[in-house]
């Protein structure tokens, strides 16, 4: 949202965040020991979560709005748009992911006062996935517009309405996490004969994999230069997200 207040423009942008935070490190265990004599062993199960298989889909959305012949649109100025997922769900044979694409047309206009008009439209979209089945339950969705194209649809008679055609590209990324456990030596002492020596060392491993969505509100404002003319009124607004550094703080991260 954008508004002129007293010289400066002011801004408030939602920001939504999707994380997805793994780390993996190869490691050996002793699973068994065979042949030793004279030896008692403990062992401790480990489970471990890792990536185990990605995959790609590209949905086309496709939408007719209808606009009021009062409008009197003309052309179309400037399309973008922002992909929300609202669930995402194991299926028959994949993925099932739910959401919408939110779509926002600048359209030229031939009212007096008003030479822009900015239509809002929400695209929903429902959209399976292939991924092997036992491997749909652990998966995680990122999704991305990678385009937008409009077009006018004149009205095809006199007096009526006219359309815009909406046209979408929404790519979506599926990562699918595989937990599994093993059964690895955690201690081991000789009861008699020969001298057993063991030693320990503490591993750091991946056992869960989190997929986090989180949103933030920001306000900022911008003086306008010395001598600007005044603003009437905000047309349109686009936001471009840029993410510079990810440090851990806390058991956290700061974005």
């Amino acid at each position: 949202e954008a508004k002129y207040e007293n010289g400066h423009m002011v801004f408030l942008v939602s920001l939504g965040l999707h994380v997805r935070v793994m780390k993996l490190e190869p490691v050996s265990f002793i699973s068994e020991l065979e042949g030793a004599e004279g030896v008692e062993a403990r062992y401790e199960e480990i489970c471990l979560t890792r990536l185990a298989a990605e995959a790609t889909e590209t949905a086309v959305l496709t939408e007719r709005v209808e606009l009021p012949q009062a409008l009197d649109a003309r052309a179309t100025l400037m399309d973008w748009g922002s992909v929300s997922v609202d669930s995402c769900e194991a299926d028959l044979g994949g993925v099932r992911v739910k959401g919408r694409a939110q779509i926002e047309t600048l359209i030229s206009s031939g009212i007096e006062g008003r030479p822009a008009v900015l239509v809002k439209y929400p695209i929903e979209f429902d959209k399976l996935i292939e991924l092997p089945e036992w491997l749909s339950r652990e998966a995680c969705v990122t999704p991305s517009l990678r385009g937008v194209r409009t077009q006018l649809e004149p009205p095809e008679e006199e007096g009526e309405d006219g359309a815009l055609m909406i046209q979408a590209d929404v790519h979506f990324s599926i990562a699918a996490n595989l937990s599994e456990c093993i059964r690895a030596l955690e201690d081991a002492y000789a009861t008699g004969g020969a001298r057993l020596e063991t030693e320990s060392q503490q591993l750091r491993l991946c056992t869960e994999a989190v997929c986090l969505r989180a949103s933030e509100t920001i306000r900022g404002t911008v003086l306008l230069a010395s001598g600007a003319p005044s603003v009437g009124s905000v047309i349109a607004v686009r936001a471009l997200t840029n993410i510079a550094e990810i440090a851990p703080v806390d058991g956290g991260a700061r974005i």
